[in-house]
């Protein structure tokens, strides 16, 4: 019915039925309504056989298999929100409050920043650092970061930086080579030096009114030492634009709250990907809500950029403003803990409201991957969160852990300004997802999205018996595990990328025909798109 296009139409079953659907691995693809635990009955949820048998005729056809509507799958209700029994372990665990005058202060918007190497620790969050944003005083009033260790459940916050354009929006992210690197800016958020922008179309109240909007700065790369000591402070001469100076909006970027201005009033979320760096912000389709994530790539292996066009993420099935008016609060992208070449990205998604561009629709956190940091595989929904104006009370923390072979992220619940409980059950959640679920999701999304080929003038590396020797070692604060796949990214010519796209369709036409075929595909070699791995 659809092809190889993957599950398709998923954004408009989340939407319109409010029911489930599964992906080839049994992942719940969409929701029920909160507080109900959820069984879909489709029509390939009636017989085991017949569904069995529908999944060898799709095998035969295509890759990307087509469950259609169906699995017998349910949400595991606990507190404080129902997770995804599928995908998501039975344990979660509080790891510090953000209730009372942490809430009021506007605590919010944290990323995990790896401190220690992981050989060396102990625990998950051994080593880890917590970077937030906390509303300053004054009127209006400022942003500024802090850092604390979750291990001492906020007893010593640490002023990181005053500057409240980049405090409004940062991630923190940790460079082997260069040390921690943080880039905020963009939002309205005073203290800015970009002239002002009048608001032409938008929201009615902001008709015609000047919005002065913040310079994306790069703040100087520093040890954490350093940054405890005030590295970032304030604004210093060692502070570089990102965007081109009075730049009133960068090429490509799509945001119809203040156009003609780029506002970028989400948070920020900064990856290394392939020598390049991926710089994630929001981005608005519509004059009220249609929230969404946007990435612009740097031309060079500096985080300084010059930075590219802004592009639109697509994620597989998934249509925002159809049927009906959806939004993407943010995207937490981080490397894969594993896979190299792979992208991981947490995003809060409001499933809309009939009749509302910005209303208060089901919520769910959802995990998707990339090999390019732009197309994305299904967003496989991990736990549901309440909804309020375009917004979900809960928010994905910006980074995770791979601590033993199990994959730990991190939730921060009814975040202040969206939840009407802050004060009350404010705090951050430790989950982890069951042993193999993002092996199988990944295994998944390489065979079936785009830009997962390995190049075919890179050597491909595995860690193991028969590996070559990494040329980099892989151990820092940032290296995540031992085992990992690894392609070294070179440019290519037009011909050999010809080759490569034809040898990988041959790849794929072996991998999904039936086994009776090929009595052992494992030993049948195509490097260009490693299908003895994969």
């Amino acid at each position: 019915r659809r092809g190889c296009s993957g599950l398709g139409e998923v954004g408009r079953r989340f939407s319109e039925r409010r029911g489930w659907r599964a992906s080839p691995l049994g992942e719940v693809v969409g929701v029920t309504p909160l507080g109900k635990v959820g069984r879909a009955h489709g029509p390939m949820s009636a017989r085991p056989a017949l569904r069995m048998l529908f999944i060898g005729m799709q095998a035969m056809l295509c890759c990307a298999w087509d469950l259609g509507d169906a699995e017998d799958l349910t949400w595991r209700t606990v507190w404080p929100r129902p997770t995804n029994a599928a995908l998501v372990s039975r344990a979660s665990t509080e790891v510090f409050g953000v209730r009372g005058r942490s809430a009021q202060a506007g605590m919010r918007y944290m990323s995990l920043v790896e401190t220690k190497l992981a050989e060396d620790k102990s625990h998950p969050l051994d080593g880890v650092q917590v970077v937030a944003r906390l509303d300053g005083v004054g009127n209006p009033a400022p942003y500024v970061n802090v850092a604390f260790s979750p291990s001492d459940s906020m007893g010593v916050l640490t002023l990181i930086s005053s500057d409240s354009a980049t405090s409004a929006t940062a991630d923190v992210v940790y460079d082997k080579e260069l040390g921690y690197v943080s880039i905020g800016g963009g939002s309205d958020s005073g203290g800015t030096t970009r002239p002002g922008v009048k608001i032409t179309h938008g929201p009615v109240k902001l008709l015609g009114q000047d919005i002065s909007l913040a310079p994306v700065d790069l703040r100087p790369p520093a040890s954490w030492t350093q940054v405890l000591g005030g590295a970032w402070l304030t604004r210093n001469a060692r502070w570089r634009p990102v965007m081109p100076k009075n730049e009133l909006s960068h090429p490509g970027c799509m945001d119809n709250h203040m156009a003609p201005g780029c506002n970028m009033d989400g948070r920020f979320s900064l990856v290394k990907h392939r020598f390049r760096w991926l710089l994630y912000g929001r981005a608005n389709h519509l004059s009220a809500g249609g929230r969404s994530v946007q990435v612009a790539r740097s031309r060079s292996k500096s985080p300084l950029g010059p930075y590219g066009p802004y592009q639109q993420l697509s994620w597989e099935g998934f249509d925002l403003l159809r049927p009906l008016a959806k939004n993407i609060y943010t995207g937490a992208v981080r490397n894969h803990p594993t896979a190299k070449g792979v992208l991981v990205g947490f995003f809060p998604v409001n499933l809309g409201q009939r009749g509302k561009t910005n209303g208060d629709g089901t919520g769910v956190i959802s995990l998707a991957l990339s090999c390019d940091g732009v197309r994305w595989s299904t967003l496989t929904p991990l736990l549901q969160s309440p909804g309020a104006t375009g917004r979900t009370w809960d928010h994905p923390v910006f980074g995770h852990v791979l601590f033993n072979g199990t994959y730990h992220f991190y939730v921060h619940h009814d975040v202040p300004g969206i939840s009407p409980r802050a004060t009350v059950d404010g705090h951050v959640r430790a989950y982890s997802l069951v042993r193999g679920a993002l092996e199988r999701l990944t295994a998944h999304a390489m065979a079936t999205l785009r830009g997962c080929t390995p190049v075919l003038s890179g050597r491909l590396r595995v860690d193991g018996s028969d590996a070559v020797e990494t040329k980099a070692s892989n151990r820092g604060p940032a290296a995540l595990g031992a085992r990992v796949l690894t392609v070294e990214h070179t440019e290519l010519a037009a011909p050999t990328e010809l080759v490569d796209s034809l040898s990988c369709a041959a790849c794929r036409a072996v991998r999904c025909a039936p086994s009776y075929l090929f009595t052992d595909r494992s030993k049948m070699e195509f490097p260009s798109c490693n299908c003895a791995r994969r």
